[in-house]
């Protein structure tokens, strides 16, 4: 069935015209290839970190799979490689953890200004007795989740001209993970991006012609370019 035929339904006592559904992600995606005709990869945020660049054409290979690659589809049925972490749940899980640690509340880490000075060799394991305050721990733990994030995008960045990623979701507006994106990224641009309802935007697009005679919008997304910091971390 394609994605673009609409059903007539009766909501409220109104007739509205309702496409067969898309799923969230591949949704939004479809919000920046209108916005962006730049090659770009996104990398949507939230419990799930999925990295998805529809740019990149080739096969997934057993390593790729095994590393939890897949591919999503376009409305279209065009293959859309992905990779995804679970950073979402482990950044909050480690929050609580944190804030139970040094006596704080969850809400302190997010306001925490990015200093990348204070970022040290340290292990994956995060024993929090080795900082000397919240801040310390949150930066390093930031920065082993990050460094697993590059690597994670950088499985479907590969063999692919790109020079944009844009971030959507709660990471988005994370200080610290933007600029230590950045810092992984040194000759990519990073944007923090800001779509309001970005995934029900991507499925309007696609039946954009069946309930609108207007032309689509182009300023939808506000977006916050984070440049290099810091060169030298561990």
């Amino acid at each position: 069935m394609q994605a673009g035929i609409c059903f007539t339904k009766t909501l409220h006592d109104h007739l509205i015209q309702v496409g067969i559904g898309m799923h969230d992600s591949s949704a939004a995606l479809l919000t920046y290839l209108h916005l962006f005709p730049e090659p770009f990869l996104l990398l949507s945020t939230g419990t799930w970190c999925i990295s998805l660049n529809p740019f990149n054409d080739q096969p997934l290979t057993h390593e790729e799979l095994s590393q939890d690659c897949l591919c999503y589809l376009t409305n279209t049925g065009k293959a859309v490689k992905a990779s995804r972490l679970f950073a979402g749940k482990w950044h909050e899980e480690m929050v609580i953890k944190m804030a139970s640690h040094f006596q704080l509340k969850p809400e302190y880490f997010s306001a925490i200004k990015y200093r990348p000075e204070i970022i040290k060799q340290s292990t994956a394991d995060m024993d929090l007795n080795q900082y000397s305050s919240a801040e310390e721990a949150y930066h390093n733990f930031m920065y082993q989740l990050v460094k697993l994030q590059a690597a994670s995008s950088k499985l479907v960045l590969e063999k692919t001209n790109i020079k944009n990623i844009y971030v959507d979701g709660g990471f988005s507006k994370n200080e610290i993970f933007m600029y230590l994106m950045a810092d992984f990224f040194p000759s990519k641009n990073m944007y923090a991006a800001s779509v309001a309802q970005a995934s029900a935007f991507g499925a309007a697009i696609v039946i954009h012609n069946m309930w609108n005679d207007k032309p689509l919008p182009n300023n939808l997304v506000k977006l916050h370019h984070y440049k290099v910091k810091n060169s030298n971390l561990p």
